[in-house]
């Protein structure tokens, strides 16, 4: 007995944490029970007002769409009477037919006051359909939707008529009609279309266009069809009830929505929207209740599970939870706002903190940038990670000093900060101060001699946001819009920007499968030798072409492979691909003609480019000569002595080097003096300019003078007309490329054209080499002068090593080899060559 009682009391605290579990428990089940059936009710609430949100962004853009094309036809039937235009038959026709070539209209006439129809092609009839001719209103606008009876059917037609006057004068008016089934083609009812049948109707249930997904309404006429259809399809006399409801008030022109279940027992909703700006004109969607439980039967669940899972892990891990989260709360507490790099706060700080800042301060207009430093990646791989590091903590630090008090501006993530500033007049002259200050501050503390750049994307927030993330992403969006290029540092966000992001997104998504699917083309543009009138050359052009046949223009995915990166692998894949065609032709026996690829400038910067180059060219046996290389000047603004080194190793094997644009912006004579080029072609700007302007012809025939002097030719971009032509003959230059002689064409039509259509290719070019030597000695006979120095002497020898006895097929032309001669060092090889030349004639 003792026992027993001992037991029982020694029990009572287990029953009583028992009896507490059980209550516990029991309460828990009875919350989870609750927040299960309060998460259906939300869901379901959230849906149906989705779904209305949905129906009436749909109802809107007909609304919207209908507007706009009404302010078309009335800008078209302005235009008939404009500046006192007479009402003739050949300008109302000339009238139709600009408007009728436009899609968002199927026809377009117009009627005179004596119900003559005009219709494009100078078709003229008098008007015989009576319904039209009863909705004619002299002197008023008017829409009006109807059903036109075709061959196969009937089609739903809004058709707009606009009065044309002139003051007070009433001429007629112009018609035009715009299918309604066009408008459910919009994204607005891709997602209506997806939950049920999308209805464009009249008042009186007339179905003028359709979209349906559950059910198909067939029709002998499409005249008080849809609540008929909707009648058969009820389950009983009640559903029938809600739907007669819903036809008698539908003069009232409001918002409706019923419910009716059809005949399998399901549950159904209809809502009925008006078209505001079209009479009896009706937006109606027809969806089941299952699109609600489908969705919501797995949340519910899901729901339920969590719960349960909770109670179970709460008894176990309550008391771990309660000492461990104390700690760890007091640790995140403290690291949550800090960024250890820069010592100051980090991106968590700024979202809350920017959130109460702008609620606070509603009155005060503000703008979220986002900015990085331009070429940071340089920086850090010149300077080492401690510099960058320091320079990205004088970042915060000099932001701090400029924008403070309400102003917040913290780091991101790698070299990405977020600033929230005033949006005043003030804004852009302390970023200019924050920009120098930090400019100074890495000269002065970390030697950074780098001129510190800051690329910064813009957005003004506006009074309706309420979402930082969202702030932050559109003024991140707006940064990542700008160009590598430099040119501009500063982008405000706009509907176009996003826009762009995703048509970057698609391209950047395609062009690995692109590149692997050859679906990069070479064109090859020629280029004309101006003074033989013949071909001289080609430059090498890329063109996407899809499977499909779509074509990417070079303008829209040149600028996101440039900014990506993968505009590296693209030269080298045309680089290759040209070199592969001209071993082919070589195998071939046919004539290959001197190709030029262009380089861009992140290739450039590649540490491995040369040996690149060289392993592509030795894997192709390309002959030397048959392979220029094209850079812009652009290359050379940064890490100069770097690219000229580049260059250097280049021509060590005997690639032709092309600067191209030359004039565009940043030439230099001392880029001309340090770069070895072979050719710079003046940009089409400049050339184009040149056409009307005697300074720009003066220009450019010094140019093409000096070129010459240096033993540089000279090759003008962009000829399109005989004028320019015959202007470049009397400036002296030589090689041109345009529309003139030949737009970019494949590469296999080009070699159909050129390569095996001119069998003397190589001929040529032993010609004009023949030709330029016999040039050169005339221009320089009249200078000649007897200059006897042992330097000049060897390097004469070395010039004819070079090029007078070298066969005439082993001769890299059009290249010049070896050290450029001066004018003296010219006079004695001239010498030598009539010496060697007379005792040639004598053996002979």
């Amino acid at each position: 007995m003792k026992q027993n009682r001992r037991k029982k009391k020694n029990d009572r605290p287990v029953i009583r944490i028992l009896l507490l579990g059980l209550v516990t428990l029991s309460i828990c089940m009875l919350v989870c029970l609750s927040h299960v059936v309060d998460v259906q009710k939300c869901f379901m609430h959230m849906k149906t007002a989705e779904t209305r949100n949905n129906i009436s962004d749909a109802s809107r853009f007909i609304d919207d769409q209908t507007t706009n094309t009404l302010e078309i036809v009335q800008q078209a039937a302005a235009l008939m009477t404009a500046d006192g235009r007479a009402m003739t038959d050949d300008n109302i026709f000339s009238i139709l037919e600009r408007y009728s070539i436009m899609e968002t209209f199927s026809e377009v006439y117009y009627i005179d006051a004596e119900n003559t129809i005009y219709q494009p092609g100078s078709v003229k009839r008098l008007l015989a359909d009576a319904e039209i001719r009863e909705q004619l209103e002299a002197g008023v606008s008017k829409v009006y939707v109807d059903n036109v009876e075709t061959g196969d059917g009937y089609r739903g037609c809004v058709f707009y008529m606009v009065p044309v006057n002139r003051g007070y004068a009433h001429f007629g008016e112009l018609v035009a009609v715009q299918e309604i089934g066009d408008l459910l083609q919009s994204s607005s009812f891709q997602t209506l279309g997806e939950e049920g049948d999308v209805y464009l109707i009249g008042a009186k249930g007339s179905v003028y266009a359709k979209k349906e997904k559950n059910h198909a309404l067939t029709e002998e006429s499409p005249v008080e069809v849809f609540f008929n259809y909707l009648r058969s399809r009820a389950g009983d006399s009640y559903a029938a009830g809600n739907i007669s409801d819903v036809a008698r008030n539908m003069h009232r022109k409001q918002y409706q929505k019923t419910s009716f279940v059809d005949k399998d027992s399901i549950n159904n909703y209809l809502e009925i929207e008006a078209i505001p700006v079209v009479n009896n004109f009706y937006l109606a969607v027809v969806y089941p209740e299952t699109i609600y439980s489908e969705d919501v039967q797995p949340i519910i669940f899901r729901t339920l599970l969590t719960c349960l899972t909770i109670i179970f892990m709460m008894y176990v891990m309550f008391l771990y939870i309660w000492g461990t989260t104390k700690h760890s709360n007091d640790m995140i507490s403290v690291l949550a706002y800090e960024d250890t790099i820069t010592g100051g706060k980090n991106d968590n700080y700024f979202r809350d903190v920017a959130a109460r800042v702008i609620w606070e301060n509603s009155n005060i207009p503000y703008l979220v940038v986002r900015f990085d430093i331009s070429n940071f990646r340089y920086i850090n791989e010149a300077y080492g990670h401690a510099r960058a590091d320091g320079l990205l903590k004088i970042v915060v630090e000099e932001s701090e000093k400029i924008f403070n008090g309400i102003e917040i501006c913290t780091r991101m993530n790698a070299d990405q900060f977020v600033l929230l500033a005033r949006n005043d007049q003030e804004f852009e002259a302390k970023c200019e101060d924050m920009i120098q200050s930090i400019n100074e501050r890495a000269r002065e503390d970390l030697a950074i001699m780098f001129p510190i750049r800051l690329k910064r994307g813009i957005y003004p927030v506006r009074k309706d946001d309420t979402d930082v993330n969202i702030i932050i992403d559109r003024a991140n969006a707006a940064r990542k819009s700008l160009n590598g290029d430099e040119k501009t540092m500063v982008a405000m966000y706009s509907d176009k920007i996003v826009n762009q992001m995703y048509k970057v997104d698609q391209i950047e998504s395609e062009m690995e499968a692109a590149i692997k699917n050859k679906e990069f083309q070479v064109f090859i543009q020629p280029k004309w030798d101006i003074v033989h009138d013949r071909i001289y050359g080609g430059e090498a052009l890329v063109r996407w072409i899809k499977a499909d046949g779509t074509r990417i223009f070079p303008d829209e995915f040149i600028p996101v492979f440039e900014k990506n990166g993968f505009v590296e692998k693209l030269d080298l894949y045309m680089l290759e691909e040209v070199c592969k065609r001209l071993r082919v032709l070589i195998d071939s026996g046919f004539s290959i003609f001197p190709i030029s690829v262009n380089q861009s400038r992140l290739l450039l910067h590649n540490s491995n480019y040369v040996d690149q180059i060289k392993k592509i060219l030795k894997r192709y046996r390309i002959p030397n000569g048959y392979i220029e290389l094209e850079i812009t000047e652009t290359v050379f603004q940064d890490e100069r002595e770097t690219m000229i080194t580049t260059m250097n190793l280049l021509k060590q094997q005997d690639v032709q080097l092309s600067m191209d644009d030359f004039g565009s912006g940043y030439s230099s004579l001392n880029m001309l003096k340090d770069v070895p080029f072979d050719v710079i072609k003046i940009d089409r700007e400049f050339f184009s300019e040149s056409i009307t302007s005697n300074s720009s012809i003066l220009i450019l025939r010094k140019i093409i003078e000096m070129a010459e002097g240096l033993g540089i030719r000279v090759l003008c971009e962009g000829v399109e007309t005989k004028e320019q032509v015959e202007l470049l003959k009397q400036l002296g230059c030589c090689y041109v490329q345009g529309y003139y002689y030949a737009k970019p064409m494949p590469m296999e039509e080009f070699i159909t054209t050129y390569c095996k259509s001119i069998p003397d290719g190589k001929k040529y070019y032993d010609d004009l080499y023949e030709a330029e030597a016999v040039q050169r000695e005339e221009k320089l006979l009249k200078e000649a002068e007897s200059v006897k120095t042992q330097s000049v002497f060897s390097a004469v020898e070395k010039f004819k090593k070079n090029y007078v006895e070298k066969p005439v097929q082993e001769r890299k032309m059009p290249q010049t080899k070896g050290p450029r001669l001066s004018t003296e060092e010219q006079k004695v090889l001239m010498r030598e060559e009539r010496k060697r030349k007379s005792k040639d004639a004598g053996k002979d």
